[in-house]
């Protein structure tokens, strides 16, 4: 939770924030789950729909979710990064023509990106703290989003359609697969966390207190 209140602190600095231990804040944290989920393996596994299976499953989706962050860092910056560099620097048409069409999408948003990630953020915290009404603003956001999420998920729809796949292509669906396989784990852990019951009597713990006001 210490790691985890200081890098929502962080926001846009996320990137450098270390462990006392110098260690990135996403290797520190695949690194504790890891341990915990290592540590349960010693045990004797728990039996299905109890409460402590419903737990450890948590745990794993949790640690895997951290896996696959890391998975996506590591991929972007050693796979799709340099790639899209080194296309960009020898003009490939397919990959300028899909960077045209990306820009095309994002100029016809009605707001600034910036503050249509601020709205949906407020938005999401709205939505889990509970806190009042939605404002007009971000009910607006969540629309322009809708509508930049159907745009692009047509254009990928039409590029998945072409065989074979030019270079461009190949590089927009290659990066947008990495996002495709963290949201599943996303949903995976979801649902578990969904299937814990957490008795009444310990909503007043300062774990699960703090845990939730960093969900808020």
């Amino acid at each position: 939770l210490v790691m985890e209140s200081a890098a929502k602190s962080t926001k846009d600095c996320l990137v450098d924030l270390t462990s006392q231990k110098g260690e990135w804040f996403l290797d520190d944290m695949c690194l504790s789950a890891g341990t915990m989920v290592r540590l349960l393996s010693l045990l004797p596994p728990p039996e299905p729909g109890t409460t402590l299976h419903a737990a450890v499953k948590c745990l794993q989706a949790a640690h895997n979710q951290y896996k696959s962050l890391q998975e996506l860092n590591l991929n972007f910056s050693s796979i799709i990064l340099p790639e899209a560099i080194q296309t960009i620097q020898r003009e490939d048409p397919t990959v300028l023509t899909l960077l045209a069409e990306l820009d095309s999408i994002i100029a016809s948003v009605q707001m600034p990106l910036g503050d249509l990630v601020s709205q949906l953020q407020l938005h999401l915290h709205l939505l889990v703290t509970g806190m009042g009404a939605i404002p007009e603003g971000c009910q607006a956001a969540v629309a322009v989003a809708t509508g930049l999420q159907e745009a692009v998920e047509a254009m990928f729809q039409r590029l998945g359609s072409s065989d074979p796949l030019s270079p461009g292509q190949m590089l927009l669906m290659g990066f947008n697969g990495l996002f495709d396989n963290l949201a599943l784990g996303c949903c995976g852990l979801v649902s578990a966390l969904a299937t814990l019951h957490i008795p009444g009597a310990w909503r007043s713990v300062d774990q699960l207190r703090d845990a939730k006001l960093l969900a808020a």
